[in-house]
């Protein structure tokens, strides 16, 4: 349950797109030092400082309940130069007091006629499926309403394994997640032992297994119980679904629909703004790079859309005549002798 709550949270997020307005810095620590100018500064720049963001997804349903809220690249940079533990303190401070980040959990369904009938891999994991080619249904409802009290019980000891799966959810068919399906059991085994489905924060509601034995924490360990199947005493049998369908899906694709992708995010996706942000933080990204992977890169975007291609380009070329900043002033420790003179 746990693994599937996270899957849908991811699902959720992945999709949520911004637009609106927020106030940044609402549960800011206004009495600290170091985000004091912050704050200071987001109050006489709010155009700069503030382009938060009311979260809605791609059809319209509600995500992130509480609003979501981005920086500019500056600003990020500002904030992470002078309060490293700006975004942990505000998550912190949220949940102390009781102003509870929330989340609306929704999955996306589509039937096995519409995925006969889609035009694009619905399996490929580096895509956002298309608009009006799914069902969105609600499913629950995300809380973040209690600080750990202590990271090792609770995180360290944590354990999502991808292979469990409730009945009725197959899991995709990318090789990606059929991968750690298996991996991630064998590393939990190495790092936890064989009984970390028994660690509290790992105990499943409902839970019917054969695991025994192995390093703590063991509990009654089953007692008696049978560990082997089958056997004559009632033990846990497989799940079979009685409805699993037979058919296999087959996805055949060329390489030319690589880049599609990208055109549709920058242009159903993404709103002016958000495509002049992408540019802004595209580009300081290239400038370090080699000339011959630069214009690789071009190429590529070019290639998804002649108009991001181009404007990175313009962009590039105009980063590319400003003069480099001065290097900054570094102060040197006195030496040994000069200490002793």
């Amino acid at each position: 349950m746990a693994l599937l709550v996270c899957c849908l949270f991811a699902l959720i997020v992945k999709n949520i797109v911004c637009s609106g307005d927020n106030e940044l810095y609402k549960y800011a620590n206004q009495t600290d030092p170091a985000t004091e100018q912050l704050v200071e500064f987001a109050k006489e720049h709010p155009q700069d400082s503030a382009p938060g963001h009311k979260a809605r997804s791609m059809q319209e349903a509600k995500g992130l309940e509480q609003g979501l809220e981005n920086l500019p690249d500056d600003v990020a940079q500002e904030i992470s130069a002078r309060d490293p533990d700006y975004y942990n303190r505000d998550l912190y401070n949220a949940i102390e007091n009781k102003s509870y980040p929330a989340w609306e959990l929704e999955m996306d369904v589509l039937t096995f006629e519409n995925i006969k009938n889609i035009n694009y891999n619905k399996f490929d994991v580096t895509r956002l499926w298309k608009k009006d080619t799914y069902i969105r249904m609600k499913v629950s409802r995300l809380i973040f309403n209690k600080n750990p009290d202590n990271m090792f019980r609770v995180s360290e000891l944590s354990a999502f394994n991808p292979g469990n799966l409730v009945p009725g959810i197959t899991g995709p068919v990318d090789t990606f997640f059929r991968s750690r399906r298996s991996s991630y059991r064998e590393t939990q085994l190495y790092r936890l032992g064989a009984n970390h489905n028994r660690i509290n924060v790992n105990v499943p509601w409902h839970w019917n297994v054969y695991d025994r034995d192995g390093p703590p924490p063991v509990k009654g360990n089953m007692k008696d119980a049978p560990n082997y199947y089958p056997n004559s005493f009632h033990g846990p049998v497989p799940y079979v679904d009685p409805i699993r369908p037979k058919e296999r899906f087959l996805v055949y694709e060329a390489n030319v629909v690589d880049l599609e992708p990208v055109n549709y995010f920058f242009n159903h996706i993404l709103d002016c703004e958000q495509r002049e942000r992408l540019l802004n933080n595209t580009i300081p990204t290239l400038l370090p790079v080699s000339p011959k992977l630069r214009r690789r890169a071009i190429r590529l975007f070019t290639l998804s859309d002649p108009i991001l291609g181009k404007k990175l380009t313009e962009g590039l070329e105009r980063a590319l005549r400003m003069p480099l900043p001065p290097s900054p002033e570094v102060l040197k420790a006195p030496s040994y002798q000069q200490e002793n003179q």
